[in-house]
């Protein structure tokens, strides 16, 4: 192999190695605690059960723009405590838990089925869609502020807001 081809090689290992590095991940809610910002909390898969992984612990808490998913096997409070820009944040149906947003929060957008989501601070959804469907459980607004790009849906759910629409 000539100086020429393992340059080659080279430099298509390191692009697709950098690649992947900045590719959001998906991030499953196993919570033994609140704490959003807990790696420990976290898997890469979804969950058996709160604190178990199954053998894909995540290698840290969501950051920007990582996908977040809370499954029905796993149903702890998660209390969001510093502001964070997310993809996905999906509460899935069969989910019973509570989401406490005490930090603003921008995602992509805010898929809710079930559970419950108290709103405390700024929300914000980016997508060019439909961004924001609460199509079950509990949605809590609070004072804050919250702004979506483009789309609505509400069915099957509470609404509660401080002030009358």
């Amino acid at each position: 192999m000539n100086s020429w081809s393992i340059k080659v090689l080279l430099c298509l290992f390191i692009l697709l190695f950098s690649s992947s590095l900045v590719q959001a991940a998906n991030r499953y809610w196993a919570g033994t605690d609140t704490s959003f910002s807990t790696t420990a909390n976290w898997c890469t898969n979804a969950p058996t059960a709160c604190g178990n992984c199954n053998g894909y612990p995540a290698p840290a808490a969501p950051t920007t723009g990582d996908e977040v998913y809370l499954a029905a096997n796993c149903d702890n409070d998660l209390v969001i405590g510093s502001t964070i820009t997310l993809g996905i944040i999906t509460l899935p149906s069969g989910y019973t838990g509570t989401v406490t947003q005490d930090a603003a929060v921008t995602c992509t957008y805010l898929t809710m089925a079930s559970g419950t989501w108290l709103q405390n601070a700024a929300l914000t959804t980016t997508s060019t869609n439909n961004n924001l469907v609460v199509s079950g459980g509990t949605f809590t607004g609070g004072s804050a502020n919250i702004t979506v790009a483009k789309g609505v849906t509400l069915s099957g759910v509470l609404l509660q807001l401080p002030v009358a629409l």
